[in-house]
């Protein structure tokens, strides 16, 4: 997928899918333009279903990476940080965090 936006925001996850909709709720509240900014899930491997949650969210630009393995946590946060976007501004959020609605601005 192409981030073609301002902000592209990682959200590593593990097997918290009850934890991931609420950090989307929040992502949701955002005082920035949906448009300029997309999400990408860097699922490590989970064992959850997170389909049903990201269905929840069809009006957000969301994008599920699965590692090839599971990397842990921190080698996780790790990859999202590296990984590559088309995008001026990267932030690494995780699923059990909120985000205050003026976050991105």
């Amino acid at each position: 997928m192409s981030h073609r936006c301002l902000v592209s925001i990682f959200i590593p996850t593990y097997n918290q899918p009850q934890l991931l909709s609420r950090c989307l709720l929040s992502v949701r509240s955002q005082t920035l333009n949906k448009n300029n900014y997309s999400i990408i899930l860097m699922d490590d491997q989970s064992s959850a279903d997170y389909d049903a949650v990201i269905a929840e969210y069809q009006d957000l630009t969301i994008e599920r990476v699965i590692n090839k393995s599971n990397l842990g946590a921190v080698p996780n946060m790790l990859h999202c940080i590296k990984y590559p976007v088309d995008t001026p501004y990267k932030i690494v959020f995780h699923e059990d965090d909120i985000m205050y609605p003026d976050l991105l601005e």
